[in-house]
């Protein structure tokens, strides 16, 4: 829910945010902190906090420049203080500005630049007279970029950008506006409600790597900015067939539910199946009924009026001679069933985030989600220490300064459908999905918004190895077993009683317990009650982490006995 037109939430929408969210680098931004030129009168200004741009210069001639290296956008806000100036570009960059009629705090200074493939000129005119002239450089062309990962499947579910954009590079499209797949491409894609899913495919298996700094193996960029997260779960693979959930700080939660399944029901089969080329016609605006592990209707707005259900023609046809990306017929977390050769009702599986309704919850979230922490360096393979917690967007871009943001991936994180370790050396498909089913009022739904994915560049991570958690039964110790040092996680099953004490204490630096950091150090031991029935089973993660080094991951079912 972060950006407009062809990049997120529409025009109007956008509009009605902007005095409000900070978005996403090429969405329009709306605070922080910009870069500004006073000329003729006017002042022009890009985001630097957000977007990471600045324009400098002199007299008639500026120009706008990334921040970052071998970066710049393919889209970016820019800021007129006079908005009767007119904006042409050369090389097909356009600008235009955005005013909501209905806001009455809108000043209508605030447009968008839309790049070509390559450098361009702005010129900013009063009527006939030139004000001045903006040099901008060619868009990175991220996608095409690296070769080591591709797109293996793409499936939005319902949503406000579902079907938006196909064949225009929209965020409703896995395609950008050049026919080529979006990789690490800072206008990406939105998956719509629960369960929409992108995978993306290594060449080169990524291995689960003890020498990397804090055992992260791979990064995932969405969209988000401080308080405007909108979680995705995540599932790994080796084969594409077998999946294993990442088991991120909420997987244990209480209002968390794993292996959901939502089912959506088309309202229009009808036109829906009359929409034979993508892009021709949108379909009508409906709401899209559900049911599975949770029920209700995703409601619409007049900000995106076409259908939000995926239609046939946009999502389960191949494209720019490629196959069909959907893959509802392989792949195990998606079914269909049809009705005059298109969709009649579409189910998505994964793990639901049940307590996740407001996208204000960045400081709360943790870590194993895409779309939750903000990117420094899209595609970048350099991890900060994701056990660490931000107090604020501040502690956030001093803790991460020199990484490259976005949410660091640790494969160890990995679990079997019983929440026990997976114990897998390496994956070779990533599954993103949105993790959460809820509307956010006017905003449309929860979805998580992906720009891209890399692993972490291979370093050598702090020489030692992070201390495992003391855990004691009735103060008699349990031994670490099936902790093997290679893959630093494991497995048990330990026999309590219902009045039993259980403690945890390490001297590691963090020390988390399903998901929560916790104080559990050897003078103050963190105390957990097991099930009070005999044959109830308590699961408890237990993650410990020091210094640069990797992590332990240890889960023991607690099983409740006679007394």
């Amino acid at each position: 829910m972060k950006r407009t037109n062809n990049l997120k939430k529409t025009l109007a929408l956008f509009l009605a945010l902007v005095m409000s969210l900070s978005l996403c680098v090429t969405a329009m931004a709306v605070d922080g902190t910009w870069s500004s030129v006073t000329v003729g009168g006017i002042t022009i200004s890009v985001s630097t906090s957000t977007e990471k741009l600045e324009i400098t210069g002199s007299g008639t001639e500026y120009e706008i420049k990334s921040t970052i290296d071998d970066y710049f956008p393919q889209n970016f806000s820019m800021r007129i203080s006079d908005p009767s100036v007119t904006v042409t570009g050369t090389n097909d960059a356009t600008f235009e500005f955005y005013k909501n009629p209905d806001d009455p705090k809108d000043d209508g200074t605030y447009g968008l630049v839309t790049m070509g493939t390559t450098a361009a000129t702005l010129t900013v005119k009063r009527g006939s007279t030139v004000i001045c002239t903006i040099s901008c450089p060619a868009p990175t062309d991220n996608g095409s970029a690296n070769s080591d990962i591709s797109v293996y499947a793409f499936l939005p579910a319902p949503g406000q950008f579902t079907n938006e954009g196909v064949t225009a590079g929209g965020w409703g499209d896995i395609y950008g506006a050049n026919g080529k797949v979006k990789i690490n491409d800072t206008n990406g894609v939105s998956l719509g409600f629960f369960g929409g899913y992108v995978v993306y495919k290594f060449a080169t298996p990524v291995q689960n790597s003890a020498t990397n700094p804090y055992g992260v193996d791979f990064i995932v960029y969405g969209n988000a900015f401080w308080d405007n997260s909108e979680p995705g779960c995540i599932q790994v693979s080796q084969d594409g067939t077998t999946w294993y959930d990442i088991a991120g700080s909420l997987y244990y939660n209480n209002e968390t539910i794993r292996n959901a399944h939502i089912t959506y029901t088309n309202p229009n089969v009808t036109e829906d199946a009359s929409i034979k080329t993508a892009g021709s016609n949108l379909g009508s605006l409906a709401a899209i009924a559900y049911t599975g592990s949770k029920s209700g209707t995703i409601t619409t707005n007049p900000f995106h009026r076409h259908s939000w259900f995926p239609l046939n023609a946009s999502y389960f046809v191949g494209r720019y001679g490629q196959p069909e990306l959907a893959k509802v017929g392989e792949l195990p977390f998606v079914s269909q069933t049809l009705e005059d050769g298109v969709t009649k009702t579409l189910t998505m599986d994964g793990v639901l985030l049940g307590g996740i309704t407001f996208t204000n919850k960045t400081a709360s979230m943790g870590f194993g989600y895409c779309d939750v922490h903000p990117n420094n360096t899209l595609g970048g393979t350099v991890a900060y220490n994701p056990y660490q917690t931000f107090a604020d967007s501040n502690d956030f871009n001093t803790k991460t300064a020199g990484t490259s943001g976005g949410d660091p991936i640790d494969i160890s994180w990995a679990v079997k459908n019983d929440g026990s370790p997976a114990g897998l050396s390496s994956i070779q498909y990533v599954r993103i999905y949105t993790g959460t089913a809820a509307m956010n009022g006017a905003f449309g739904e929860i979805s998580t918004e992906v720009c891209g994915i890399a692993a972490v560049t291979a370093e050598t991570s702090t020489v030692g190895v992070t201390p495992a958690a003391i855990v004691r039964v009735d103060n008699k110790i349990v031994p670490s077993t099936n902790l093997p040092n290679s893959t630093m996680q494991g497995h048990q099953v330990v026999n309590v009683k219902a009045n039993s004490s259980i403690t945890i204490a390490s001297p590691a630096n963090y020390v988390y317990v399903n998901g929560v950091l916790v104080t559990a150090t050897v003078a103050q031991p963190y105390t957990v009650t097991p099930k009070a029935e005999a044959g109830e089973t308590l699961t408890v993660q237990i993650i410990t982490q020091t210094g640069q080094m990797n992590a332990y991951v240890r889960v023991i079912d607690f099983v409740t006995g006679t007394n």
